[in-house]
């Protein structure tokens, strides 16, 4: 979901940057899904991995949030997040959740936490007192 949301974002902005009409931001803001479904469809023919409709719901939903919001209110309000902690279980398990920290930043998920924020200036313009304020949900999990 990240990934879709993060990858139509910037291909929005960078068609808006290059004067592209609403609509051809739109298309371009598709971007994100259709090189996930290429990358979830080469799974599909890995060994070891295979393809996945939760990953696919999950690309869906990522790209839909920012084309909706481009649509509507031709502005990200709400922004997907990621963080990341160390965890120990790549210590038990390099092969599978990586031997280095890049490796770890990308495989470890149980370092992972995945945000939903907002700014509540950008929904309230009466607000302007508390633009520094950011209000993020987060999920992650362990084990």
């Amino acid at each position: 979901m990240l990934n879709a949301f993060q990858i139509g974002r910037l291909s929005i902005e960078a068609s808006d940057w290059a004067g592209m009409t609403k609509k051809q931001q739109l298309l371009m803001g598709t971007s994100g899904f259709i090189y996930l479904t290429l990358v979830e469809t080469m799974d599909g023919f890995s060994k070891g991995w295979g393809f996945s409709w939760g990953d696919m719901g999950a690309n869906l939903l990522g790209t839909s949030s920012t084309l909706v919001q481009h649509h509507f209110w031709e502005e990200q309000k709400i922004i997907i997040k990621y963080s990341y902690s160390k965890s120990i279980f790549p210590f038990y398990n390099p092969s599978l959740l990586g031997n280095n920290f890049q490796e770890e930043l990308l495989k470890d998920y149980n370092a992972q936490i995945y945000w939903l924020s907002f700014s509540p200036l950008s929904f309230f313009k009466s607000t302007k007192n508390l633009n520094w304020l950011c209000l993020s949900i987060g999920y992650g999990a362990s084990g």
